[in-house]
């Protein structure tokens, strides 16, 4: 990541180009990136594409292509660069973003922030910035590890099936032995003890439908003697999801546009324009990863997922018994008064239904969520989290 200040620049509308004279203060800029000002100077969508080094060092122009370009703020922007001080941007080279290890990409991330943003938006990202990460299916290798996907439980001997709320046995999803993933991982160091996490998933029939429609983790310490562990015969009309190993993949993430975690109502134009342009930075990539989310932020579709998440536990609001969709007063009362509470919880495990390896399972039922899309989410308190407590988690599910 480069830091630079940006003297003039100079618009060529023929070629939708604008070149910036930036002085460097950190690094030299490159092709392969994209170039981050304060909000209200220029839309952030642009990457740059030439760079050529002027005759006094440590000077060079800068130029980027600007789609669908709006002159009349371009103008705007020019005016502003030329009457006030000079301002500080970004160069980030994309490429060497990504392969940046996660720690020092944080760093380069909050140090992004720091220099850039509006007040708002600095406050709330530095604030509530995490690592996260997506654990990614790929074929069986002949080590043998404690964290992979479908198949058999793989545990100490001490290790019971469990049952759901219902008395029924949901269906064994995946294992995390954290030792084993901190090696590669800063993300799950939070998780203090060493064990491993069983996530299960419960199923649901309704008519034709066979669908998961809860989650919920066990966690345990019993891993000096592991073993496979059966799945109860019970299951065995829907069969086993396939058994993979798991690649790690580790990210930046910040809140969702839509989050219970803005301190004010609305972003202006100008924030909204840089939240988005963040967003897209802290997720380049992620679109080719298909995997199960593990801690971070969530990518919701929704409404703020600690929001529901306090309403689900409460049962409060749309998980009132009694809501009445059409009191928009009282709903909006509610919403105020859970909004203080939301704040705790927090996204421990996210599963794209859209995703092969939580839709085909080996059994005669070939395929479950088949006519789900959306995402589940299994979200947990902090306190509880820090406590390895999973007995109050909460599933939410929500869809296009």
């Amino acid at each position: 990541m480069i830091c630079c200040i940006i003297h003039d620049s100079t618009f060529n509308a023929n070629k939708s180009e604008l070149t910036f004279t930036v002085e460097s203060i950190d690094g030299i800029p490159t092709e392969d990136g994209f170039i981050f000002m304060p909000p209200g100077y220029m839309h952030l969508d642009c990457s740059i594409h030439r760079v050529s080094k002027k005759r006094t060092s440590p000077f060079y122009l800068v130029s980027v292509i600007i789609f669908n370009a709006d002159l009349d703020q371009i103008k705007k922007m020019q005016e502003r660069i030329s009457l006030e001080k000079p301002k500080a941007g970004f160069s980030i080279e994309i490429n060497k973003y990504l392969q940046t290890p996660i720690l020092k990409r944080l760093n380069s991330f909050k140090q992004l922030v720091q220099f850039t943003s509006p007040e708002r938006i600095k406050d709330l990202i530095l604030e509530n910035i995490r690592l996260g990460s997506i654990l990614v299916p790929h074929p069986p290798q002949q080590a043998l590890s404690l964290s992979f996907f479908g198949g058999h439980p793989i545990i100490g001997n001490s290790f019971v099936y469990p049952k759901d709320k219902n008395g029924e046995y949901p269906v064994f999803l995946c294992q995390i032995h954290l030792n084993d993933i901190n090696q590669w991982l800063e993300c799950s160091k939070e998780i203090k003890k060493d064990g491993v996490l069983l996530l299960f998933g419960v199923i649901k029939k309704e008519a034709s439908l066979t669908y998961i429609n809860d989650l919920f983790v066990q966690f345990s310490e019993d891993i000096s003697s592991p073993i496979a562990h059966a799945i109860p015969e019970a299951l065995s009309q829907y069969g086993e999801f396939q058994k993979n190993d798991m690649m790690l993949f580790e990210k930046v993430c910040i809140p969702p546009f839509e989050s219970s975690l803005l301190p004010y109502e609305q972003m202006n134009d100008d924030e909204t324009q840089y939240y988005f342009n963040l967003e897209s930075l802290v997720s380049l990539g992620e679109i080719l990863i298909e995997g199960l989310k593990f801690l971070g932020h969530p990518n919701q579709v929704q409404t703020c997922l600690l929001l529901e998440s306090t309403l689900k536990t409460n049962k409060k609001g749309w998980y009132d018994p009694n809501y009445d969709p059409k009191d928009a007063d009282a709903l909006e009362q509610v919403l105020l008064e859970q909004g203080e509470l939301c704040k705790d919880w927090r996204l421990l495990f996210e599963i794209d239904l859209m995703n092969k390896q939580f839709r085909e399972v080996s059994g005669p039922q070939k395929e479950i969520n088949n006519y789900l899309d959306g995402c589940l989410y299994l979200m947990i308190k902090q306190s509880d989290l820090d406590n390895l407590d999973f007995t109050n988690t909460v599933t939410i599910y929500q869809s296009t």
